[in-house]
């Protein structure tokens, strides 16, 4: 996980940011509703902005890997 996330921490503190979550086993949505209600805070997401990537299929078992 030190790898894979590396870049990504680097870019979050360089741009200031509070906090984070990886999103691939509960979803966008789920992980901001906790991360709002857990600091009690607000969030506005601006839709239009936000890039996903393609949905992949599930592996055998229903399961996907989230890296």
């Amino acid at each position: 996980m030190l790898r894979l996330n590396r870049v990504a921490a680097e870019v979050a503190r360089e741009s200031g940011a509070k906090g984070a979550t990886d999103i691939t086993g509960f979803g966008f949505l789920g992980h901001a509703g906790e991360m709002v209600k857990a600091s009690r805070a607000g969030l506005a997401i601006d839709a239009p902005r936000l890039r996903f990537a393609r949905q992949r299929r599930p592996r055998r078992g229903g399961q996907r890997s989230g890296g």
